[in-house]
């Protein structure tokens, strides 16, 4: 059950207590702080419905350290569906109003016929998403690392369609026609073409809760200082917000899921050297109730990391590269491949605190792809 939004507020001030709480019973440790990558996940709003992986190190803390972390992203997006409706000026053109596709059904593949006119899907994604994450880590022992998350999101129209549009201007990248839609306006819909809409929001929201997610991180083999391998397990659940309080479509199918139906394991490699520190994951989350029929039953993800000291900061460079949730068709690119690159800078402090900013953006440029993301995260380890 959602909080009340007057007693929102009241999550953050026990945050910031429980902050306090454990800077007077425990002394900063110099060391307390391990290389790690910048934690920032897909930031696809539409795998948001599931558990994801995120960057880590495979390098423990020490046996008691505690780390607490609290960060911030936007992520603006305007992705659509082959055969999604846009604007009223398109809705008029199309023959049914939401389909273009496919005029002879017998005379085509497979492939090709399972997306047309009432099969498939429509998607549309134009809105900024903004999340909101508590995170909370404790190596009990040296093998294991126990974490708990707790998210909030907010959808909005946004405020960056005008800068996109003119960075894109800048650097030659396809605005994919987002110059046809409404400006700083929140429209968002998932339909499945036989059975009708799963998600649907026009109304900018107020922070909700999205999930929570425990994890347990067990170290595989490590070359103290130098290489360390780890695999995590981890899995969501109070996870009704998204499908439930965020949507405008009452009791669908996808609505039915419950507490840990799905979840991601991760392996995780860190190589550390003198002049930089390296990471490298697989993961693959497996799915019990996906968005349609035909979507698959797993997302894979691919990391790679690196570090650098740089006077009093760390730079930080990043490439996640994820599957789609959506089913794969010769027609549509949303069953693409996400590929998004990470910049960050870190500032390191020998108190155990630090705080990474950055952006991400998608080098695919395709039109099922997010268009930025900005982040700032502060985080503090005893």
């Amino acid at each position: 059950m959602l909080p009340c939004r007057h007693n929102r507020p009241r999550l953050m001030l026990h945050f910031a207590s429980l902050w306090v709480l454990a800077w007077a019973f425990y002394q900063p440790d110099l060391l307390a702080q391990v290389d790690a990558p910048t934690n920032t996940g897909p930031q696809n709003p539409f795998h948001a419905l599931y558990t994801l992986f995120e960057p880590e190190s495979a390098q423990p803390m020490r046996p008691g350290q505690f780390n607490a972390q609290v960060d911030f992203s936007v992520t603006n997006m305007y992705a659509f569906s082959t055969n999604a409706y846009i604007t009223l000026r398109e809705r008029e053109l199309w023959d049914t109003g939401q389909f273009k596709l496919c005029k002879d059904l017998q005379n085509l593949p497979d492939s090709y016929r399972w997306n047309c006119k009432s099969y498939g899907y429509s998607a549309l994604f134009d809105g900024e998403i903004h999340q909101r994450n508590y995170r909370l880590k404790y190596q009990s022992f040296n093998w294991l690392e126990l974490s708990y998350i707790y998210r909030q999101v907010r959808l909005t129209g946004g405020k960056m369609d005008s800068f996109i549009e003119k960075f894109h201007g800048t650097t030659q990248i396809s605005n994919a026609n987002r110059e046809w839609n409404d400006r700083n306006k929140l429209e968002i819909y998932l339909w499945d073409n036989q059975t009708g809409a799963l998600f649907e929001r026009t109304a900018e929201t107020g922070y909700r809760k999205l999930s929570e997610t425990i994890g347990l991180k067990v170290l595989l083999w490590e070359e103290p200082g130098r290489n360390y391998l780890a695999l995590k397990i981890s899995s969501k659940f109070h996870d009704t917000g998204y499908w439930k309080d965020l949507n405008e479509v009452p009791n669908t199918p996808i609505s039915q899921m419950k507490d840990f139906d799905d979840y991601n394991l991760r392996l995780l490699y860190t190589a550390q050297r003198e002049s930089w520190t390296g990471h490298v994951a697989y993961s693959r989350t497996l799915i019990k109730r996906p968005y349609f029929s035909q979507s698959p039953y797993h997302i894979n993800f691919y990391f790679v990391g690196i570090s650098y000291p740089w006077g009093l900061v760390q730079l930080l460079a990043q490439d996640l590269q994820y599957s789609s949730i959506f089913p794969p068709s010769d027609l549509e690119p949303m069953n693409r491949d996400n590929n998004e690159l990470t910049l960050a800078m870190r500032y390191p402090t020998q108190s155990g605190l630090s705080i990474d900013s950055g952006f991400v953006e998608d080098i695919t440029h395709g039109i099922a792809n997010i268009d930025f993301s900005i982040f700032l995260k502060v985080a503090q380890t005893w």
